[in-house]
């Protein structure tokens, strides 16, 4: 949430304070109830079209109420490791399976000679724990190498 304004944070409480306490607190724990049960039948879905060879793509709907980019795709990536897909599927629908979709593998997608190296660079492996994406060192934009702390003082 640092990268989020305060204005927008502020926003956000108020918003949810006022959903929760128009709704209260049985119907709001109905809502998360069904929330859970949606979730696992989501889950099952994902995980019968990954068997069937379903090449699934990540995304998260930026732009939605409360969905900061980058941070929500980092957060369906999880769903869908919990829903059951390995760390590698998940990776191939956020990169390889995004690149084919869009007929732009000639391009981008893999780590290739000649293609766009638009790619970050992690501490740690994500084929290990999804959690470890949140290790970056630096960033490949555009093949120009950025260091964390530059990123940082671009958005300051």
């Amino acid at each position: 949430m640092k990268y989020i304004a305060d204005t927008t944070i502020a926003k956000w409480d108020k918003e949810i304070t006022n959903d929760q306490t128009k709704i209260g607190e049985i119907k709001l724990k109905e809502q998360r109830e069904g929330y859970t049960k949606t979730r696992a039948i989501k889950n099952k879905i994902l995980v019968t079209l990954v068997k069937n060879d379903a090449q699934l793509l990540i995304g998260a709907d930026a732009g939605s109420n409360y969905s900061i980019p980058g941070f929500a795709l980092l957060e369906e990536m999880k769903h869908h490791s919990n829903a059951g897909l390995t760390n590698y599927q998940v990776l191939c629908a956020a990169t390889t399976n995004a690149a084919t979709y869009m007929n732009q593998s000639e391009i981008w997608g893999t780590v290739e000679i000649n293609k766009r190296a638009n790619l970050i660079l992690l501490n740690a492996n994500p084929l290990t724990d999804l959690n470890n994406l949140n290790t970056v060192e630096a960033v490949f934009l555009n093949s120009e190498y950025k260091t964390v702390k530059e990123l940082e003082a671009e958005l300051k």
